[in-house]
């Protein structure tokens, strides 16, 4: 039925464009590689009338971050029945939260195969702690009681969901492939942190 395959198409058109008809970012897995994902635009048209007579068309996408990620994120519990495949790189014990009462170093795995920029979540209290890995670093002073996210893919700051980019000192640190050594020191230290990031895929 034309009108039915017609109303299918919109229906599928809706899938890639806002309340405004724009173009928005979905994410684009393929069957070969259920725990990775692409984000993709939609960039082209459809042409919904020649579909209705057709039923064939083909979906124009591009992938302005060319770069798989992994489905869940480093630092999150995966559970049974996820999309994480038990043949996926993907380490399923790789909770990385911490409570941080002295100055400490902790290690964090990187599966994939690019350096990635992580979000981490401090919340406690401290006169100042210091963040530093790989040749990089960045320090936050007096925390009192305050959660802290440092989004380094995002370069942004916020204290208790309030922008507070003027308050971090330093750069935005970075995690290589492999295993990733973070020194965590400061004063007074008494404080839960949290590390989490999407694994990346050439």
């Amino acid at each position: 039925d034309h009108n039915e395959i017609a109303l299918k198409a919109r229906q599928v058109a809706r899938l890639f464009l806002d309340n405004y008809g724009r173009p928005k970012t979905v994410k684009l897995r393929f069957e070969s590689e259920p725990d990775r994902f692409y984000n993709v635009r939609f960039s082209g048209n459809l042409p919904v009338e020649k579909i209705a007579y057709t039923a064939k068309f083909s979906l124009m996408l591009t992938a302005y971050d060319p770069f798989a990620k992994s489905v869940v994120q480093a630092g999150e519990d995966v559970i049974m029945n996820s999309d994480v495949s038990i043949l996926s790189d993907f380490p399923l014990d790789s909770m990385y939260v911490y409570t941080v009462t002295s100055n400490q170093v902790i290690t964090i795995f990187n599966s994939g195969s690019l350096t990635v920029r992580p979000n981490i979540t401090i919340t406690g209290s401290a006169t100042a702690v210091n963040v530093a890995a790989n040749g990089k670093y960045f320090r936050i002073r007096n925390i009192s009681g305050q959660t802290y996210v440092v989004s380094c893919d995002n370069y942004t700051v916020t204290r208790n969901g309030v922008n507070s980019l003027s308050e971090l000192v330093g750069d935005f640190i970075e995690l290589f492939p492999g295993n990733n050594n973070i020194s965590v020191y400061g004063d007074a230290l008494n404080v839960s942190i949290s590390v989490q990031f999407y694994n990346q895929f050439i």
